[in-house]
This record gives C-alpha cells, structure tokens and sequence, in this order.
C-alpha cells in the first residue's frame, strides 16, 4: 500500500498545479477581457464626447465677477423699507432685485470664452440686442427738459464689497448703450477713470477701435477672458451676443449681461436731484436711510470716442 500511495503523490501533486494554472490562465484571460472591454467603452465615450462637442457650440462660456463693480443704483421709486439690510447686508443683492435697481450711468461683466473643438475658433464680434432707450429722440427743447425722471426716486450706495481679486489677462472692451452706433469698442486706458461728486469731476471713459478690428482667435482649450463695460446718459436695456466661428458653423450665441447675473442688461441715467438715499452706515456691516438733498449725488459720465490714434 505505502509504494502504491507513494506513486500517486507526484500525480496528485501535478495535477493540482495544472488546475491552479488553469485557473489562474482563465482569471487572467478574464482579466485582459475586461480591461479590453473597459478601453474600448473609454474610446466609445470618447467619441461620443467629441461627436456631441462637434455638434455643439464651439466655445464655452463661463460668467465670472468684474473687478469694477457698479458704484451706485437707482430705484424708480422712493425707498424707506430696508428689511433685513438694516442688520446686515448679505441680502443687498436681493434687495436691488426685488426694487428693481439698475446701475447708474456705467457696469461692467466678466466671462471667460473657451475653445472646445480641435477645429479653430474665432471670436469675430459683440453686439447689442433688443436695445430699448426710452425717450432717446427729442424733437423739441421742452421735451428735453421735460423728460420722463423714470430712476430718480432711490439713490442706492452699495456697501464695501470686494471685485474678483483674480490676476488674470483679460481683454477689455465696452458699448457706448445710448447711442445708435451699438459697436463693440476697446476701451484706451483699460478701464474707467471713477469720478467724484465733490468737484464735479466725471466719470471718464474712452472707447478705441472696434472690436471686429482685432478679432481674437482660440485654438482647442484656449480660453480668454473679457470685461465688457455698459456706459448709458439714458435709461436702457438690452441683450448681448458674442459671434463666434468655427469650422462651416457661423454662430450668434447669447450672454447674460446684466449686472447682477440677469440675462437682460439694464441701466438708469443719472437724475438730480433723488427723492430718497440709501447708504451703508459708517462700519459698513449695514445700510440706513440718508438725505438725498445733502448727501445724495452721482457723478457725470464723460464718454469719448477715438478710433483713429494709433493704439486705440
């Protein structure tokens, strides 16, 4: 007996390795079937991804905050209710919205523009839509004088709030809303000079050249960021589009433009003198009633326009 079992060690032995090995060659097999599998789903969704880029729009468009913000609002009407802005002002901009504010004279937006397809794509120009400036045509000095004050009755002064702090490349442009000529311009010094109501020193901004001049062309992944001003000496409201071209598509797409994130951009002219003032106490930590007789005022805009000096 003991030779016998002697003899059918070896093969017991042998053939336990070759069962081990088997099944280790069918989990390997295994393996390699799913990870070819895996690479293939990869290189499916890969191509859906780019089929669903290719049939989209060619660029992205991020919205981001300016670092000049809006310095004053107005409300159409007189404003004594301040809610919880009387201890606190973490719902200021709640509180434009739900008064209906507009920014006065001059804002401005920021968004970042990002190429998605391999195929090139060229910012070719912005415009205006449905642009709506009220009682922009007078055809007599009495209807000058006698304009409609739409946004006179709150002047607003927001609190201390901080712009974006990004250091970042940007390209600047800016529209000139009350006129026809609706043209995307660049701005000369970059940005506005902010005036002041002591003195009577205005507000100074200088458009350059049209953007259409100076076009700005991304390649995939490339991405560039714009501030675009609104300056107006008339209540206004509009849209703004961005036309963008890439490969056969010729494309018109949309941006919100309005100050607070809306998708309709609006702005107030500046009235003298306001019924009512809004305006944060002296720590800043919130808003209280204040004398729009002593206190109140925005300063002038002065807008310019130079599209034939060299660097404009």
């Amino acid at each position: 007996m003991a030779p016998l079992i002697a003899a059918l060690v070896p093969t017991l032995i042998f053939g336990s390795i070759q069962a081990w090995q088997t099944t280790q060659g069918n989990d390997s097999n295994k393996r390699s079937a799913d990870a070819a599998s895996a690479g293939e789903q990869r290189e499916k969704q890969k191509d859906a991804e780019e089929k669903e880029t290719a049939a989209g729009r060619p660029v992205s468009i991020t919205m981001g905050s300016p670092d000049y913000l809006a310095v004053n609002y107005a409300i159409p009407g007189r404003t004594y209710d301040l809610g919880d802005l009387a201890k606190r002002t973490d719902s200021f901009g709640d509180w434009l919205t739900k008064n209906k504010a507009r920014p006065i004279s001059l804002y401005a937006i920021r968004f970042t523009i990002r190429a998605l397809r391999d195929e090139t794509a060229i910012i070719q120009n912005f415009k205006l839509r449905d642009r709506d400036c009220p009682n922009e045509v007078a055809t007599s000095v009495e209807e000058v004088i006698n304009r409609p004050r739409t946004f006179a009755g709150t002047l607003v002064y927001p609190p201390p709030i901080g712009g974006s702090g990004e250091d970042i490349k940007r390209t600047v442009i800016g529209f000139e809303v009350s006129q026809y000529d609706e043209a995307a311009r660049s701005l000369w010094s970059g940005y506005p000079k902010p005036g002041k109501v002591s003195g009577g020193k205005p507000t100074e901004i200088m458009f350059g050249k049209r953007f259409t001049e100076r076009p700005v062309v991304l390649n995939k992944k490339d991405a560039r960021t714009f501030d675009v001003f609104f300056a107006a000496k008339l209540d206004c409201t509009f849209s703004l589009e961005v036309n963008v071209t890439s490969g056969n598509d010729d494309l018109w797409i949309p941006i919100n433009a309005g100050a607070r994130g809306e998708s309709e951009g609006s702005i107030a002219a500046a009235e003298e003198p306001y019924d009512t003032l809004v305006r944060p106490k002296s720590d800043g930590t919130a808003m209280e009633l204040g004398n729009p007789l002593r206190e109140g005022g925005v300063p002038g805009l002065s807008i310019t326009a130079d599209d034939i000096s060299p660097g404009s």
